[in-house]
């Protein structure tokens, strides 16, 4: 079992028994920065889990800190993308390295959050969890995630037993997909609908950036140590063989 694994378990599963919705301002917090602390060791060495055999390629960047959750019971987030995109823009104009930087065609992210309970059963109402999200935007990243897909759902995370799987787009192009039987077509669905939508807006068959789409595996508590791991490994290697493939085009 890799490190960053087990410490992302035990921190989740600890995080059963705090609820932000009952504490003081003070005590919140508190545990806001426990937990970010905890999460910035747990995952110093994850990139090794996600990028494997590509983990010592100096192309990668990534970083862990507190989330800007405006009090909710989002706490901590973790990204990682490839500065190669952004090194290719070098000497073009202001505004296309702007938008290299800020809008990056895939960012693979893990999140943690803590249990919101608002009192008397109205308002917000979740459980602690851990998600893992593959952030795409406009091609070649959705054609090529929709084609990793289809040559690798069978080994996809099934849904169950503490975990569950999603796509949402980030806008307004089609409702969000959750628990899918099959990941593969869910995810063609989405993105064709995104590419749809940026054509109706642009009026432009060749455009490129589209709304966010994002795939989502969330685990809450009861998940077991190996399902988290299993879920990791997948999306990391869905992520490198992506981000690679482009490089070789």
């Amino acid at each position: 079992m890799h490190a960053s694994v087990q410490k992302l378990h035990m921190l989740l599963a600890d995080l059963k028994a705090h609820d932000l919705a009952l504490m003081s301002k003070e005590a919140d917090a508190h545990l806001r920065a426990s937990v970010k602390s905890r999460f910035v060791d747990a995952t110093g060495g994850l990139q090794t889990l996600l990028l494997g055999a590509h983990a010592e390629d100096p192309r990668w960047l990534w970083k862990a800190e507190l989330a800007d959750s405006f009090g909710n019971e989002w706490i901590a987030t973790y990204n990682i993308v490839d500065s190669g995109m952004m090194e290719s823009t070098i000497g073009q104009h202001e505004k296309v390295r702007m938008a290299a930087a800020l809008f990056p065609g895939l960012v693979l992210t893990v999140d943690v959050f803590a249990a919101y309970h608002h009192p008397g059963g109205t308002g917000l109402q979740v459980d602690p969890k851990i998600t893992v999200r593959l952030t795409a935007s406009g091609d070649p990243e959705l054609s090529l995630v929709e084609h990793f897909l289809d040559l690798a759902h069978d080994h996809f995370p099934e849904s169950g037993n503490g975990l569950s799987v999603s796509v949402m787009p980030r806008e307004n192009c089609c409702e969000e997909i959750e628990n899918p039987e099959a990941i593969h077509q869910a995810y063609r669905k989405v993105a064709s609908a995104a590419r749809s939508a940026a054509r109706a807006s642009w009026g432009d068959d060749e455009t490129t950036m589209t709304e966010n789409i994002d795939l989502i595996v969330a685990m809450d508590d009861s998940v077991e140590a190996s399902r988290m791991q299993e879920a990791f490994s997948f999306f990391g290697l869905m992520f490198t063989s992506v981000v690679t493939s482009q490089g070789q085009a």
